[in-house]
C-alpha cells in the first residue's frame, strides 16, 4: 500500500515537472534539477552489468532536427538505480519522460564516445530516478525504498 502511494506522488510530481530541451542542459550552470525533466527517445543502451552494477543509455530529442546541436545526452546509472532500470525492460526507440531530480553532472572523465553531438557532460543517477516510459504505460521510480516498475492498468 505504501508503495502505491509513493508511486502516485512521484508520478504526479513528474507530470508537473517543467520539460526543457536537452540542448539547454549545461554542466557549468550548476542549477538545481528539482522540478525539471526532459522528454527524449532512447537511442543506445549499455545494459546492466551485475559485476559493475552499472548501466547507461543515450537519449536524444524526439524531434530529430533538434539532435544536431547538442540534442542528446548519455545517462549513467549506478547501483540500485541501474538494477531497477535494467529490470524495467526499457529499449531502444522508447519515448521517456525523465525527471532530473537526483541527477549529478559527470564531466571531464567521460571516456565513452557516442555518435553525434552531445551535451558537454553526462548525467549520473545513483540514488534516485523517476521516469515514465511511453505514454504513461510504465512508470518507474526509485529513491532507495521502492524500485519496482508500476504499469498502469
Amino acid at each position: 500500500m505504501a508503495a502505491s502511494v509513493h508511486f502516485q506522488a512521484e508520478s504526479a510530481a513528474l507530470s508537473k515537472a517543467k520539460a526543457i530541451p536537452i540542448a539547454s542542459l549545461d554542466p557549468s550552470a550548476q542549477e538545481s534539477f528539482k522540478g525539471i525533466s526532459i522528454n527524449a527517445v532512447v537511442t543506445l543502451i549499455w545494459p546492466y552489468s551485475s559485476s559493475t552494477q552499472c548501466a547507461a543509455f543515450l537519449v536524444a530529442e524526439p524531434d530529430f532536427r533538434l539532435r544536431r546541436r547538442k540534442g542528446q545526452i548519455r545517462i549513467q546509472l549506478k547501483g540500485p538505480v541501474a538494477r531497477a532500470v535494467g529490470k524495467s525492460g526499457i529499449g531502444i526507440g522508447d519515448a521517456i519522460h525523465l525527471g532530473l531530480e537526483g541527477a549529478q553532472w559527470v564531466t571531464g572523465a567521460v571516456t565513452v564516445e557516442t555518435p553525434g553531438r552531445s551535451v558537454d557532460g553526462e548525467l549520473l543517477f545513483e540514488t534516485k530516478i523517476t521516469l515514465q516510459v511511453g505514454h504513461g504505460s510504465m512508470f518507474l521510480s526509485h529513491n532507495g525504498l521502492y524500485a519496482e516498475p508500476k504499469c498502469k492498468d
